[in-house]
């Protein structure tokens, strides 16, 4: 089923009254919480499946991980955590988030706990502006961001330096776009970072480093899976960045930024009108200028790929999806959470298997 998205956020009212339950479950009313024993192994707890299924490649045998979103339907953005879900992260030797606001659901749970778990984020920052990010994001803690690192590796991805001489090379499009914001974006104010191969593939190398620090008679084990993760991580990033040639000169649209950074590191330039994209990740009606101008993209056959989010869908979507598929336009379909059955791995194989299938 497609779901239309709903508006993005996540209430402290619906957090206090799971607070409330589960403090009167576990008959307590503000406790101290003792560190979580490792002798039965480790519990991590993350926000998705996506980061779920990458922690487990590194995590073993060793403990079990868990995904507090675990169906396509629900959207991060706008979920409100359980009395479960804070009884999950209570319990949880470490907390594991993509970070930017999308799952500030997560963060504001783990900020209200007595003994507040390791937190590990892919992305720290503001990300895209929410209704939930920011101020109620509560206070700081141990965390560990996977961005801090990213801004100092040299980004050898053709569009990852972002350079002024870059932006004047590139071919002008035939409509205002946000191109520029999204550049930036990338670098990143984009939290949709999983579709960041480079930044995933540090990202493994945190998650082993963490994993050892909580668990040190697992370190050796937990830093060799977490090196052959970023191996097969970096075989798909590969993969993508040999696409630049024959992306190049060749446009995408969107009509979510979720796969925007595997879009522009596979050299493609961005044509989505400008408030598009913006106006359906908030949930917002697009505005018929709008719409027109990325109908009328669409059908000048600047673009070559429609990333198209098949998990938030409205009449909308639904027309440019349709009016790309009149014109040729290959329909990328692209979700923010692998299939029921699929790991990441696997799924953003499948995903970049796509890709390369419109771009010959």
């Amino acid at each position: 089923m497609k779901l239309a998205r709903a508006p993005r956020r996540t209430t402290l009212t619906a957090l206090a009254t799971a607070g409330a339950l589960v403090l009167s479950a576990c008959g307590a009313s503000a406790p101290s919480q003792e560190q979580p024993s490792t002798a039965e192994g480790l519990r991590v707890v993350a926000s998705t499946t996506v980061y779920s299924s990458l922690v487990s490649e590194v995590l073993g045998d060793r403990g079990e991980v868990e995904a507090l979103i675990s169906s396509a339907g629900q959207d991060p953005h706008s979920y409100e955590a359980s009395a479960r879900d804070k009884l999950k992260l209570s319990k949880a030797h470490l907390v594991v988030l993509n970070g930017g606001g999308y799952d500030a659901f997560a963060e504001q749970v783990v900020d209200s706990l007595a003994q507040r778990p390791p937190v590990l984020e892919a992305f720290e920052g503001e990300g895209h502006s929410h209704d939930h990010a920011g101020e109620e994001a509560g206070a700081a803690g141990p965390s560990t961001a996977a961005a801090d690192d990213h801004a100092d590796h040299d980004h050898d991805h053709a569009d990852h330096d972002h350079a002024e001489e870059s932006h004047a090379q590139s071919e002008a499009p035939t409509q205002t776009t946000s191109a520029d914001a999204d550049h930036a974006e990338h670098e990143h104010g984009n939290e949709h970072v999983w579709y960041d191969l480079h930044l995933m593939k540090d990202f493994a190398g945190r998650v082993g480093d963490e994993l050892a620090a909580i668990d040190p008679a697992g370190a050796a084990g937990y830093r060799e899976r977490a090196a052959a993760l970023a191996g097969k991580l970096g075989g798909l990033e590969e993969r993508v960045e040999a696409l630049q040639s024959s992306a190049k000169g060749r446009g995408y649209l969107m009509t979510e930024p979720v796969a925007q950074s595997l879009l522009e590191d596979a050299g493609l330039t961005n044509k989505t009108p400008e408030g598009l994209a913006e106006a359906i990740e908030e949930g917002d009606e697009i505005s018929p200028l709008a719409l027109k101008r990325a109908q009328d993209e669409l059908r000048s056959g600047s673009v070559t790929v429609l990333a198209y989010n098949e998990q938030t869908t409205d009449e909308q979507t639904t027309l440019i999806k349709a009016t790309a598929e009149q014109a040729g336009v290959h329909v990328l379909s692209v979700s923010e959470t692998p299939g029921a059955d699929e790991d990441y791995l696997t799924w953003m194989g499948s995903t970049i298997d796509a890709l390369e299938g419109a771009l010959k």
